[in-house]
């Protein structure tokens, strides 16, 4: 049987004695109010307490005890929450099916994975919430990045990195890898296949690691990994920690079968293993009790603290929301299969019907905006792309439907509170007109440009694809306000795979692009011309320069200037429609405990935040489920 170890438990079991001398130190004792209980804290700022036969370090302990259950505080956030225990199940929603479950050839199987298969590197999920939050962006800096099968690691000159591994990690005990330790030499064959060296090189270079120029990479011994780039990279110390593909996975499975598409071959080093995967219905996973890691934030606890987890694929709102007012559903949102609530009125709903449930709104993009065909008219004028920016009043769509959740103040491509991004209060009060809500020169731009109105008061007709996996309703709000000023637009929903080939073709007006966006490298991929992430079909001569100067720049900070330089020069020539940073919500029941509404630990690491976290079984019992 799993037990809790370290002082903030043993402490409730000691001896009268050990409890006197604790009395003895310099302690402190407040009341805390808990909903529903009053819980007595005990501040021990002991350095070294002497018990018969050990002795027991405390740095800063605070125990909570309240009719026999134990609280712990948050470090990260300082919150009072339950003691970690073990045990339980978490069933959770997911909209959609994976295509398979290897990363090689695309980043989404890492949310089916990420806990079966591990990376080098995870964000440290002790990070405290004022240096970095884990809601507002997706994007994780450099600065809280930790070792995770890599244990260190250093860059010996501009292009060589150095990684030494853990010594202490096992594939899972079962064919073909029978519990062996993890060694470099794995990582050395998963990047060679990623990066298409070695037997891969000429071969399928599927991966979108391909993209950083590796020139080799090398295992000198069992525990270093060296890797060489053809040339300097700012970006490539995040990539080959934690950019959304190189997931190890076992070599012997690769060589086997191929590759790693069929689940049933997967042996990996996480978490946990994944016991059964019905397409299109269902993925089950069962807890590893011989796990090599221990919480960040609870370092005495070995992880992870829940037995099963369920995802149940639910492609319907609506029979997501059933489940989880029933309970049967213990969480959606980002960071649970993204199963996000998008629209307003279905958190109003759910808070009305079952006010105990925790929400948690999140945005860390603006999934309502859209990119201009750029190279087709009328869209090829700045003057209408103006024109269609100031058309849109975004506050009072914020305030009628958004019910105040969203964030419309003015923002480039890039998210306010970026370092590489102008603030909107210094942008020059010409061009923060063009992103400020003005239907009359909205019209004055459009008759400029030569599109007046005709009798029937269109001026021009235009369609408008946007994912339908999102709120179609901000779509229509946006088609409405262009409607005000003559321009009919109709809001089509479309698949990924049609909104692609209309941009293949080039046919398309308006397509949703994400904006307000927390990834410099997005310019490389949505800016470049002939790409196919480039929806607006941008081919700016200028813009093409900044980001050739981008890929040589030799430092953090000229690298910062060159993307605050291709901010602001997407700002200027408006090349995506800001459609404002809507929200979209988490939402749990309450014996989920430990979840603060962060969306991933990394790229594709969703799964590991829901490996930190555990369920209160006693209040779920109390609640009635």
């Amino acid at each position: 049987m799993d037990k809790i170890l370290g002082f903030r438990w043993v402490i409730l079991t000691l001896s009268a004695t050990m409890l006197l001398i604790l009395a003895a130190a310099c302690t402190s004792t407040e009341t805390v109010e808990v909903p529903g209980e009053t819980v007595i804290v005990e501040k021990e700022v002991v350095k070294e307490v002497q018990v018969p036969g050990e002795t027991v370090i405390v740095e800063k302990e605070v125990v909570k005890v309240v009719s026999g259950k134990s609280y712990v505080t948050d470090p990260a956030n300082g919150k009072t929450v339950t003691a970690p225990q073990y045990g339980g199940t978490l069933t959770y929603p997911r909209t959609s099916d994976w295509p398979h479950a290897d990363t090689h050839f695309h980043h989404h199987p890492g949310t089916l994975v990420s806990n079966v298969i591990e990376r080098l590197g995870l964000a440290n999920w002790a990070t405290p919430t004022s240096e970095h939050d884990f809601i507002a962006a997706k994007n994780l800096p450099e600065r809280i990045l930790i070792g995770h099968l890599a244990e260190s690691w250093e860059q010996t000159d501009t292009t060589t990195y150095v990684f030494h591994m853990r010594d202490d990690v096992k594939w899972e005990d079962r064919a073909p890898t029978n519990g062996r330790l993890l060694t470099a030499q794995d990582i050395e064959y998963n990047f060679n296949r990623y990066f298409a060296l070695g037997k891969w090189s000429g071969g399928d270079k599927a991966s979108l690691l391909t993209q950083y120029k590796v020139a080799s990479v090398e295992a000198t011994d069992d525990h270093t990994v060296v890797v060489k780039m053809e040339a300097q990279d700012l970006a490539a110390l995040k990539a080959l920690l934690q950019s959304p593909n190189p997931f190890i996975y076992a070599p012997e499975v690769i060589e086997e079968h191929g590759d790693a598409k069929d689940w049933r071959n997967l042996v990996g080093t996480g978490p946990y293993r994944l016991d059964d995967w019905i397409e299109g219905t269902s993925a089950t996973f069962s807890r590893k009790v011989d796990y090599w890691n221990y919480d960040e934030k609870y370092p005495e606890n070995r992880l992870p603290y829940i037995d099963e987890t369920r995802v149940m694929i639910i492609p319907e709102a609506a029979t997501q929301l059933a489940g989880l007012r029933s309970g049967k559903l213990d969480a959606v949102g980002m960071t649970f299969g993204s199963s996000m609530l998008k629209k307003p009125d279905q958190v109003a709903s759910l808070s009305e019907t079952n006010p105990e449930l925790n929400i948690y709104p999140f945005g860390h993009r603006s999934e309502t905006s859209l990119a201009f065909n750029s190279q087709k008219a009328p869209w090829s004028d700045i003057r209408v792309r103006r024109a269609m920016q100031m058309s849109i009043d975004l506050e009072t769509i914020n305030s009628s439907y958004w019910k105040g959740w969203g964030d419309v103040a003015p923002q480039s491509y890039f998210r306010r509170g970026m370092p590489w991004t102008t603030p909107y209060e210094e942008w020059s009060s010409e061009l923060l007109g063009y992103y400020t809500y003005n239907k009359e020169g909205a019209e004055a731009l459009l008759d400029e440009a030569g599109y007046p109105r005709d009798s029937d008061g269109i001026r021009f007709k235009a369609t408008m694809h946007f994912s339908n996996k999102w709120d179609n309703t901000v779509y229509e709000l946006l088609a409405e306000y262009m409607g005000k000023v003559g321009v009919e637009v109709e809001a089509i929903a479309a698949d990924s795979a049609s909104r692609k080939v209309l941009r293949q073709a080039g046919e398309h007006d308006l397509m949703s692009q994400g904006a307000a966006v927390d990834r410099w490298v997005n310019l490389f991929a949505c800016f470049l011309p002939g790409l196919p992430n480039n929806v607006g079909n941008v081919d700016d001569p200028a813009l093409i320069e900044i980001i050739n100067n981008l890929s040589a720049a030799s430092s953090v900070e000229e690298q910062h200037a060159l993307i605050t330089e291709a901010s602001d020069h997407i700002t200027e020539q408006h090349y995506t429609l800001f459609g404002g940073r809507v929200p979209r919500f988490h939402v749990t029941w309450p014996w989920v405990v430990g979840f603060n509404g962060e969306q991933q630990l990394g790229e594709m690491d969703r799964n590991q935040i829901w490996a930190r976290l555990w369920i209160d079984q006693d209040l779920k019992n109390a609640m009635g489920y």
